[in-house]
């Protein structure tokens, strides 16, 4: 590991299973990105994904649910507030669909990066309930 390992595990409490939390991280940043086209900009995303064969729509199903599962892995693991409730009865295809009018709704967002705006859509779409102050129990 080296230096960089020492530095980390000073300087951010780096433990020993947040080497593999980044491992998997890191696999799911680079395996899309290099696999699969919808994984870019949001241009990328829309161009794909307004495509009607099965393949394509699949790389944007595919996408949205490893997002998904991904922001539920993060909020398990570090025990955080979802950025966002999708219902348990919404599908993936409407995530993708949800994911898709964000970006047809704003044309001059979607140079960005797709892993923001896949955030921002789904925290437009499916806000989670506030939570109660400090101290209060609903």
């Amino acid at each position: 590991w080296g230096v960089s390992h020492f530095f980390i595990q000073r300087e951010i409490g780096y433990s020993p299973h947040m080497r593999w939390l980044l491992i998997f991280l890191a696999i799911l940043w680079v395996v899309p990105a290099r696999a699969v086209d919808v994984a870019g900009t949001g241009n990328d995303f829309l161009r794909a994904c307004e495509k009607s064969d099965v393949t394509t729509m699949n790389q944007c199903y595919a996408y949205v649910r490893g997002m998904h599962e991904a922001t539920l892995f993060w909020v398990d693991a570090f025990d955080k507030f979802p950025p966002f409730c999708m219902p348990p009865t919404a599908t993936y295809q409407q995530g993708v669909d949800v994911v898709v009018k964000f970006l047809k709704d704003r044309p001059a967002e979607r140079h960005k990066p797709m892993i923001g705006l896949y955030a921002a859509a789904f925290i437009n779409a499916f806000p989670c309930a506030p939570m109660p102050p400090a101290g209060r129990r609903m």
